[in-house]
């Protein structure tokens, strides 16, 4: 039951709020102050509720790794053009380092690095169609 309330958490804040805190700060073709502001401190307060949730415990649900903490991880600070000062969540930092340290997590990090190689990815025409909801061209 904690495993799924905390899972939901991520579905429902973490990821959308800093997906949302990476399309305004990364992706959006103006910079909007407004919505920079409001989902740079979204962010915050959320992995500020995160760091809390994990004083005294390993990981997200206790002492063992759940889907729960497999969800959260990519989105912690996940944009390299504007990442997330993490300096104020000893916490987050603590647990994010451990799953990255995991084996499982730097074989699926590699296998990504093989799909679409490190580095600055510059969109394409269509992927900025599909992101602004302009929608695919048919083919």
């Amino acid at each position: 039951m904690l495993v799924n309330e905390w899972l939901f958490w991520q579905m429902g804040g973490l990821g959308p709020m800093t997906g949302q805190y990476g399309h305004f700060n990364v992706y959006a073709p103006e910079k909007i102050p407004y919505a920079i502001e409001r989902y740079t401190k979204e962010a915050q307060r959320l992995l500020g509720v995160l760091d809390h949730r994990l004083e005294g415990r390993a990981f997200i649900a206790g002492d063992e790794y759940t889907i729960a903490d497999m969800a959260s991880y990519p989105w912690i600070s996940p944009y390299d053009r504007a990442p997330i000062d993490l300096a104020p969540f000893p916490e987050v930092r603590r647990w994010r380092d451990a799953i990255a340290a995991r084996p499982a997590t730097q074989r699926a990090y590699a296998k990504a690095d093989e799909v679409r190689p490190p580095g600055e990815h510059v969109m394409s025409e269509e992927e900025k169609r599909i992101l602004f909801g302009q929608g695919a061209r048919s083919r």
